[in-house]
């Protein structure tokens, strides 16, 4: 008994919940018809990404704006989001790319592995292989192939050789 009245108030509470959470909808036949009155702001704005539209101030229920990462950023996420009843479905991100200069190149006694020392920019989620520049060793357990994580990377330090 003691586990139906448990049951008993648990659903009693739920149906108090959800009498308190009622909303009125416009129907047309069997299909909801969204509130004209409900319009958007402009959508967020997302750090090294840009909308292709121009932009309006206010936009209708279905709306869509397409977005996109600038060069080397990555994309994490939907490309386009859309005005739902005065709310913008969730924004993507742009994932940041890692930057590799001249200056680490020096300052690690590191080289790249296939390409060139020159500034260079690795997407996210890539990985880059570097090797020690002459006369220099890695310490013993240290990776010379890194990840770049959001704009972030370890490099690795070669020291003199022994």
């Amino acid at each position: 008994q003691m586990r139906r009245l448990k049951l008993f108030e648990t659903l009693l509470l739920l149906n108090i919940l959800i009498c308190l959470q009622i909303f009125y909808v416009k129907c047309q036949g069997d299909n909801y018809l969204p509130d004209p009155d409900m319009k958007c702001d402009q959508p967020p704005r997302v750090p090294s990404g840009d909308f292709i539209e121009f932009w309006k101030t206010t936009y209708d229920h279905g709306e869509t704006r397409t977005f996109e990462c600038q060069d080397y950023y990555i994309l994490e996420g939907p490309n386009v989001v859309q005005c739902i009843e005065g709310q913008w479905t969730p924004t993507p991100t742009c994932r940041e790319p890692c930057v590799v200069s001249l200056k680490i190149f020096q300052t690690n006694k590191i080289n790249l592995k296939s390409q060139n020392n020159t500034k260079l920019y690795v997407r996210h989620g890539e990985y880059l292989e570097f090797i020690c520049s002459a006369g220099h060793s890695i310490e013993t357990g240290v990776s010379l192939k890194q990840y770049c994580f959001n704009g972030h990377m370890t490099f690795p330090t070669c020291y003199r050789g022994k």
